[in-house]
């Protein structure tokens, strides 16, 4: 997850006993040969100090967010010990740097979406980090060999995680984005044999650990620009919905209209030099209204959760022309009798931000990156984890129930 602060912890893990395995010229295990060692975590996470409150970059945490990071990493490691995969725990919270001035000609499409991040709530929690290419040192039985990992987050009132932001529509005070997901007998670009097979991967699905909760398949390349899906489940409050506006047509010609100048400067800045660019974008703007006009109270629904709407496109709309990116259904039968899947454009609900800044969670998010090698006991194991032996039951009581478990947290039998 882009710049997320990481908060490492302070004790060196004791390393149980493992069979001595076999390693390459190189000292790097093959992974079938480690995949049902329990290899461990390389710290485990011991607080000795109060939590403090944390400034950066103009965003604050309290005493109490920062606790609940040290509970969910402390909760991570209870839950297992990773089997031929070597653990990492991390705390991490949202406190990007500062993007370069909007009126900067450095302040392109990267440096907008950065800044636009200052619309989004604070976000806390931990991440485990499980290395699969491991190698033997001087000094260490089994470390990584680069970055090569699957990441398991849980983040209260997350969005990047789950979303695709939409950057020319947002801004530091408004966050526009769309939240894909696969959910079976999905049409259109995610009508995958593959996908249904990963969601239905170690019970997923409908495992009874995760009924409570919307729990999903993401994609690969939508959310991030990973080549896995990810698993995702989200807790909310009394099951409700996450507190999400879909916005209308009428909503999205206004936005429009008043980012305009910014999707200008951010194009030139990128480096476009298409002809007449602004002019060609307010007569494409013109022509969106007037195709919709009749449509202003239905919602938007984007064609694809990878499309960003900006001023190329507006560019590109011309009279008689359908505008395919935008839709007011999300399934729409295309002229070839084709079935397509949009997805709701979204923004976040007045006063959440500002809820989240010192109040109680909004919402958790626990994603997990699927594997490689789906027979591999170690991603098995890892899957297991998630799906079955997590408490979901003890994190939602603890962070969004009424009361707080009396007993300490206790991982559930696989």
């Amino acid at each position: 997850m882009k710049a997320i602060i990481p908060l490492y912890g302070l004790i060196l893990l004791f390393s149980p006993a493992i069979r001595a395995q076999e390693t390459n010229a190189s000292g790097n295990y093959a992974r079938e040969s480690i995949q049902n060692s329990q290899i461990g975590w390389m710290k485990m996470l011991q607080f000795n100090e109060p939590a403090k409150p944390y400034a950066q970059n103009g965003w604050n945490y309290t005493v109490k967010q920062m606790e609940a990071m040290r509970q969910i990493a402390t909760w991570l490691q209870q839950t297992f010990t990773p089997r031929g995969l070597l653990g990492e725990v991390r705390m991490s919270l949202l406190a990007p740097p500062p993007s370069e001035p909007a009126t900067s000609k450095y302040y392109t499409f990267n440096e907008a979406e950065k800044n636009n991040r200052n619309a989004l709530p604070n976000t806390y929690g931990a991440f485990a980090k499980c290395y699969f290419l491991l190698k033997k040192t001087d000094t260490k039985k089994f470390w990584p060999q680069g970055d090569y990992s699957f990441s398991w987050y849980i983040m209260i009132n997350n969005l990047e995680l789950i979303t695709k932001q939409m950057v020319a529509l947002s801004s530091p005070d408004e966050f526009y984005f769309t939240m894909p997901g696969y959910s079976s007998g999905i049409k259109g670009e995610f009508d995958k044999e593959w996908l249904e097979k990963d969601a239905r991967y170690r019970n997923f699905s409908d495992a009874p650990n995760l009924k409570p909760y919307q729990h999903y398949l993401l994609p690969p390349k939508i959310a991030d620009y990973g080549n896995q899906p990810y698993y995702v489940v989200i807790l909310t409050k009394d099951q409700q919905p996450l507190p999400f506006k879909q916005i209308t047509v009428g909503e999205l010609i206004s936005r429009l209209e008043k980012q305009l100048p910014v999707m200008y400067s951010i194009a030139i800045n990128n480096g476009t030099r298409v002809e007449n660019l602004l002019d060609r974008a307010k007569k494409g703007l013109q022509t969106l209204k007037e195709k919709f006009s009749n449509n202003l109270n239905d919602q938007v629904y984007i064609d694809n959760p990878a499309t960003q709407i900006d001023i190329l496109r507006l560019a590109e709309i011309e009279p008689g022309k359908n505008i395919y990116w935008l839709k007011t259904q999300a399934i729409t039968k295309e002229n070839s009798g084709y079935s397509s899947t949009a997805f709701p454009l979204l923004t976040i609900r007045k006063g959440v931000k500002e809820a989240c800044a010192t109040g109680q969670p909004q919402w958790i998010v626990c994603r997990l990156e699927k594997g490689t090698e789906p027979n591999n006991a170690g991603e098995i194991d890892l899957m297991d984890n998630f799906v079955s032996r997590f408490n979901y039951q003890y994190l939602y009581n603890y962070f969004l129930g009424k009361e707080k478990p009396a007993q300490p947290y206790t991982a559930l039998d696989k």
